[in-house]
């Protein structure tokens, strides 16, 4: 009578019905290189259907015990994948493993033999994150530090404490004196353009008039001189107030925080610029 062996067909995550292949040889005969002092072809082979039929009805754990027991009747190594398999199934991660670690120790030419090493590495991953760290053992108190001497503690309490540094106050940003005095610049130098191109026009103005009297025709050109003058003065006052605003804000740098007021203003009969600055 010949021995069969559980083979586990299961696609992941879901099982499947145990099937039944028969290992070849005689039960009576031994695997290769084992010696068997006393077979029992009939216990193991009684062992071997009972694990069957345990398994069969969702029996897991007591028949990968009865897997064992034919295993170790009859030394036939399908039974200890068998075993694995059942120890698999009744999600015994821990017995899973040694069966399957022991299969693969005495069947080194196991088909899918890969397969197998790898599905064991990861139950012994399993199982190791699965084990609880054991926590630190406490510290052991510390011993009780005696009382200093009372000369010590005369001698520290005299020690004198040294006040903090003076630390410097912080310097204001050089970011606003220079725009001060680069837009009045800017203005400035627009102002002048500006200015040339007015005393251009009104001499051409002057040239084209007798006396007081000028061509009518030209009284837009004279207009649109007196609103260039204008915004010159306009440019001219304000450039040179907000140069001058920049440099005081400048050299000021390390005084007092007020900053200074400028302001500008322009009239039919001029304009004219004022400065505020606290020192």
């Amino acid at each position: 009578m010949r021995l069969g062996a559980v083979e586990m067909i299961a696609s992941p995550g879901k099982r499947a019905a145990p099937t039944i292949a028969l290992v070849l040889g005689l039960l009576g005969a031994s695997a290769p290189g084992v010696a068997l002092a006393q077979p029992r072809p009939n216990e193991a082979e009684a062992r071997f259907g009972r694990g069957t039929e345990l398994h069969r009805q969702g029996r897991f754990a007591e028949a990968a015990e009865e897997f064992l027991a034919a295993w170790r009747l009859s030394h036939r190594t399908e039974l200890l994948y068998n075993a694995y398999v059942a120890y698999r199934d009744a999600a015994d991660t821990r017995r899973a493993s040694e069966a399957l670690r022991e299969y693969l120790d005495v069947e080194p030419r196991a088909r899918n033999r890969p397969m197998l090493q790898a599905q064991l590495a990861a139950m012994d991953a399993q199982l190791r994150a699965a084990t609880p760290t054991p926590a630190p053992a406490p510290a052991p108190a510390a011993a009780a530090t005696p009382a200093a001497p009372a000369a010590t503690v005369a001698t520290v309490a005299s020690v004198a404490v040294r006040p903090p540094a003076p630390t410097e106050p912080p310097r204001r940003s050089l970011a606003l004196p220079i725009a001060l005095i680069s837009g009045g610049g800017v203005a400035v130098l627009a102002g002048a353009v500006l200015g040339v191109t007015v005393l251009s026009t009104e001499s051409d103005l002057s040239s084209s008039c007798v006396g007081h009297v000028c061509d009518p025709a030209l009284r837009g050109e004279a207009d649109a001189a007196r609103t260039r003058a204008v915004v010159t003065d306009v440019l001219l006052g304000v450039g040179l107030a907000s140069a001058v605003a920049g440099v005081i804000v400048l050299l000021g740098s390390r005084g007092d925080a007020h900053g200074p007021v400028v302001g500008a203003a322009c009239a039919p009969g001029g304009c004219s610029a004022r400065l505020h600055v606290t020192f």
